[in-house]
């Protein structure tokens, strides 16, 4: 196979919330725990039954990494604390984790905006070991996590996509300010914040990829 394989989960939180709102979900977690608790356990028994014949049958040839949509994080922090992870959340995802970790996938990555660095250590207890896009405008700080977590916690994106508006100068120093020192550590993906904003240039966006490509 010449280019990676992956699998996308619909995560948890993010399943709730679709299903509830994202009030009525926050309040749920003190007013109606049970339902949670079986939302969750649901949840994990569906992903794993309804994935497993394509997980089984690619075991050989090796699925490279599982993207887990989440984003129950925002500007200041998490939607959640780390009390309410452990209780709601962290058996179903370790049931999740267990499974395709028995199947020889070893790169499991949350994907969620804001700042979700309050529930990295459940994340990694939780058996997830990587995290993106690492949003710059909620404090996020890629160089401090790999200087916290090292290797055991993959990484992808943190450079911030509001640079591209700026001019060059600033483009350039942005990314010679991160990729050097997180590339030569390893474990890293160079790669925008989120989404390339829609009233960036096509110049900036190219000058950007040259930058980028000339560090790595």
């Amino acid at each position: 196979v010449d280019h990676p394989i992956g699998l996308m989960i619909c995560g948890f939180f993010f399943l709730a919330r679709q299903l509830m709102g994202t009030m009525n979900l926050l309040t749920s977690f003190y007013r109606n725990p049970e339902l949670i608790h079986n939302i969750m356990d649901f949840w994990a028994d569906f992903i794993i039954e309804s994935n497993m014949e394509a997980v089984e049958s690619l075991r050989s040839e090796g699925l490279d990494y599982v993207g887990i949509w989440e984003d129950f994080a925002y500007k200041h922090g998490p939607h959640i604390s780390p009390k309410i992870f452990r209780e709601f959340m962290l058996p179903s995802y370790k049931k999740l984790t267990s499974f395709l970790r028995r199947n020889g996938m070893d790169v499991i990555l949350i994907d969620t905006d804001g700042n979700p660095t309050a529930l990295i250590p459940l994340l990694l207890e939780a058996g997830v070991n990587g995290l993106y896009p690492l949003e710059v405008a909620a404090g996020v700080d890629a160089r401090k996590l790999r200087t916290e977590y090292g290797r055991n916690l993959l990484l992808i994106g943190n450079l911030d996509k509001r640079v591209l508006l700026k001019d060059k100068a600033d483009i350039k120093k942005e990314v010679e300010s991160k990729v050097p020192f997180l590339a030569e550590k390893g474990g890293y993906i160079p790669s925008l914040d989120h989404t390339v904003p829609p009233d960036v240039t096509y110049d900036n966006y190219l000058y950007y990829l040259s930058v980028l490509k000339k560090l790595l």
